[in-house]
């Protein structure tokens, strides 16, 4: 599991099976909470590479975001990584991921 410290909160890529689990949390409360992120996650195997953009808005009333993303080409190990990864705080503040990433066994 990949969980990092950036210098809002932290990010977090967690791999499993033929999916991913990523998220972040917003801990500085001179951020006034995420508004909006850019965050890209890349996923390699011997036989693919892909990029899931997950770009979009936080929700309201929420330090944290997270979401999930499955697929159903096999491959017996992947590596990911969270190759983009920007929160843009409603204070004006902005916040790096620092890359969390993982790698687990399909």
């Amino acid at each position: 599991m990949g969980t990092v410290y950036g210098n809002c909160g932290t990010a977090t890529l967690t791999g499993t099976g033929q999916g991913f689990f990523t998220a972040y949390n917003i801990s500085d409360p001179w951020m006034g909470g995420p508004a909006s992120h850019i965050w890209r996650v890349v996923v390699a195997s011997a036989n693919s590479y892909d990029i899931y953009n997950l770009d979009g808005r936080a929700p309201w009333f929420s330090s944290s975001w997270s979401a999930t993303r499955s697929w159903s080409w096999k491959a017996d190990f992947f590596n990911g990584w969270v190759s983009q990864g920007i929160v843009f705080g409603r204070t004006g503040m902005v916040c790096g991921a620092l890359t969390p990433g993982d790698s687990w066994w399909g």
